[in-house]
């Protein structure tokens, strides 16, 4: 059996289901500073990554701040 699927950034995903955001956003980047997350639209307070599980089909935006102009 494969493991079910989310939708990160637009693109499909295969993922572990019961996974916290805290995971996902880890198993990317090296350093969390500067990411916001989004779970199928609502953005995910960073106090809320450890304990909110990413079900299969959720729909994950993770973006990152840059400075510049």
């Amino acid at each position: 059996m494969s493991a079910p699927e989310i939708v990160l950034n637009g693109s499909p995903r295969r993922w572990r289901p019961d996974e916290s955001i805290e995971s996902l956003v880890s198993s990317i980047v090296t350093s969390s500073r500067g990411i916001a997350v989004a779970l199928d639209h609502e953005v995910v307070p960073r106090s809320e990554w450890a304990t909110t599980v990413v079900e299969p089909g959720a729909v994950i935006e993770i973006v990152t701040a840059a400075a510049g102009g």
